[in-house]
């Protein structure tokens, strides 16, 4: 007896900055999940916390109701990072921190790839890999990371160059 294996066909559309989304795949971070704040600041109503819109290294831009983020993503070792993020000021805010690793794995879309996030609400995110906060608590001179490329974390050497985005808790 031969026994047919169902087929399931998936649909996969491109979005202008060349993200790919699968609507098969519930999407957990849709446009009304944040109130854009209009100044390069978007706040998730989920989380409570304020995000940066641009990656370090890029300028918030808006220009005739257009939104974008402009410039070269800045690569940063892991001490590095943080130290960027306690002189940033940026938006008016003093208080911009790197994010802990569940912080940052929330904007994590993973309905969508190349970058896995949702580029309306963070646009010319790269998909590359973001340093969190968080230690690994297993290799002492590791750090735990979100790769924008799929949505995967994993842990990277501190000395390593990796990309970075501010959060702060918005009371």
């Amino acid at each position: 007896m031969i026994k047919l294996m169902p087929v399931v066909l998936f649909v996969i559309t491109a979005t202008s900055n060349s993200e790919t989304i699968n609507p098969n795949i519930e999407n957990y971070t849709p446009e009304n999940r944040y109130d854009i704040n209009g100044d390069g600041t978007v706040t998730d109503k989920v989380t409570g916390l304020m995000w940066q819109q641009c990656s370090l290294g890029q300028t918030w831009q808006s220009t005739d109701g257009t939104t974008s983020c402009e410039g070269t993503v800045t690569s940063y070792t892991w001490d590095d990072a943080h130290s960027a993020s306690t002189i940033n000021s940026d938006y008016g805010f003093s208080d911009w921190r790197l994010p802990n690793l569940k912080e940052l794995e929330s904007i994590a879309a993973l309905d969508r790839y190349s970058p896995a996030i949702n580029t309306v609400v963070f646009p010319d995110t790269p998909g590359a890999n973001f340093w969190t906060s968080s230690p690994s608590t297993i290799f002492g001179f590791y750090s735990w990371f979100v790769g924008f490329s799929y949505g995967y974390v994993a842990t990277d050497y501190r000395n390593n160059g990796l990309h970075v985005r501010l959060v702060r808790t918005d009371l």
